[in-house]
């Protein structure tokens, strides 16, 4: 069998990391893109072309869309890592990925870009979970494993959804970036 990363990071989640106790739950990996995996039933849930999970494609920004570039106005091009690290550039910092941007949180600069882009984040987490209200939701890649990214996405996340939907747990993966 094969797997793409994401579904097998989930997979991993759920028999051995932070899914375990879960029959249903997504699990989000945020990096050079956003890659996305759903589980249902303890299983991978795959849709009918075997490719369901593309949360990086949920139209964040239609105003932005064009048509030589599919993923012009998604998700992944503004609360993917790479967007977060084009954010901190074009603000004039030198930073060459997530950690190097984490090292820095405590300044003015960062902070600010920091929360605009965790706002990007929670506009898609947001969405997911009013499409499948989940039990839970699993962060992953590197940048969700500093407790102070995490806890900033799930109070955004908090904030703007449904009171409905607030027994959502929103949790960093316990694997790992592996």
């Amino acid at each position: 069998f094969v797997e793409n990363d994401v579904n097998a990071a989930a997979l991993g989640e759920a028999h051995f990391g932070g899914g375990r106790d879960y029959e249903d739950f997504l699990c989000l990996t945020y990096g050079t893109g956003i890659g996305g995996a759903i589980i249902r039933d303890s299983r991978v849930y795959h849709g009918t072309n075997f490719a369901a999970g593309e949360f990086g494609g949920i139209m964040v920004h239609p105003q932005e869309q064009n048509r030589e570039d599919i993923f012009s106005g998604c998700y992944e091009r503004y609360a993917s890592v790479t967007a977060l690290i084009s954010l901190a550039k074009a603000a004039g910092l030198e930073v060459e990925s997530g950690r190097d941007i984490c090292k820095r949180m405590a300044e003015s600069r960062v902070e600010e870009i920091l929360t605009a882009w965790v706002d990007e984040v929670s506009f898609g987490l947001v969405t997911l979970i009013h499409i499948f209200d989940p039990q839970m939701i699993l962060l992953g890649g590197g940048i969700m494993e500093e407790p102070a990214i995490s806890e900033r996405v799930q109070k955004a996340v908090r904030e703007r959804i449904m009171q409905s939907y607030r027994g959502v747990r929103i949790r960093p993966a316990q694997l790992g970036n592996r």
